[in-house]
């Protein structure tokens, strides 16, 4: 993915975000949504970014990047739901387990864009030569 392109996805996000919250923060003023009543969804806005952050990725990095924004989202969102009654106290070995998993994944993830490169670059050539 070209920085271009990486840029355009990060503005995207940011734009979202700036309308998702001011609508939230307009409604709350205008008295139609409680803000306290919305403010324990934060947390979705960050797995959506750390998805965006995976979806054609230039580099193991941007995995890795999206995957944590994404685990730190769902790790938060479960605290403060209490889901399964998971607090701070107990769950803190889940981000472990996350780094773990991304340890694991990183030179696999390396060895995909790299073929994919190579693939990309094999294809480019091929179109040059039919030129």
């Amino acid at each position: 993915m070209s920085p271009s392109v990486s840029r355009r996805r990060s503005q995207t996000l940011a734009g979202v975000s700036l309308i998702v919250l001011g609508t939230v923060f307009f409604l709350d003023q205008m008295e139609i949504v409680a803000m306290q009543d919305v403010w324990q969804y934060w947390p979705l806005m960050l797995v959506a970014g750390g998805v965006i952050r995976m979806v054609d990725p230039a580099s193991p990095r941007e995995i890795a990047s999206g995957f944590w924004t994404m685990l730190i989202g769902v790790w938060l969102f479960a605290n403060f739901e209490g889901w399964y009654g998971i607090n701070f106290g107990n769950s803190w070995p889940a981000l472990l387990i996350g780094w773990g998993i991304s340890l694991l994944l990183r030179p696999l993830l390396q060895m995909r864009l790299a073929s994919r490169r190579t693939g990309a670059s094999a294809t480019e050539k091929e179109n040059h030569h039919a030129l």
